[in-house]
């Protein structure tokens, strides 16, 4: 829950890594960390630049009735990219509810990224087969897209 996960974050993590003289932060997430990483970002902490999210699934906003995905995806203020697979819902591609309202609301909707992979599903990033050609070209675009 979200209660759990947010004062981590602020008291733990943000703390921690203004004493390592960080200035900057960008969150990574897969499947259903896009979840805490939409809440972070909705955030106004001053740290987080960037987030990205392999196959990700916003679901568990719908799972919880801690929050809505519309109000946080409306909030969040800096770029995103959601790199999903042909299997994941239509929420997180092209085109979906995501990119729709950030569309409308995000100041700097131009840096967002909202890319599926067809030949993927899902889990594709840290689950699939390297052997397999198109896995292995689509785990590394995608990773090279996270740089």
């Amino acid at each position: 829950p979200w209660a759990v996960v947010r004062p981590l974050y602020e008291d733990v993590a943000i703390p921690f890594l203004r004493t390592k003289g960080v200035d900057r932060v960008g969150l990574v997430g897969f499947c259903w960390g896009a979840y805490p990483m939409t809440n972070l970002l909705a955030t106004s902490n001053e740290l987080l630049k960037a987030g990205l999210c392999f196959h990700p699934s916003l679901q568990v906003f719908t799972a919880t009735t801690e929050f809505s995905a519309k109000s946080h995806l409306a909030r969040c203020r800096v770029p995103v990219a959601y790199l999903a697979a042909r299997s994941d819902p239509g929420d997180v591609k092209p085109g979906g509810l995501a990119d729709r309202i950030m569309k409308k609301n995000h100041p700097l909707y131009s840096k967002c990224l909202f890319k599926e992979y067809p030949d993927m599903i899902h889990g594709w990033v840290n689950r699939g087969d390297l052997a397999d050609d198109k896995i292995k070209r689509d785990v590394d675009d995608a990773l090279q897209t996270a740089l």
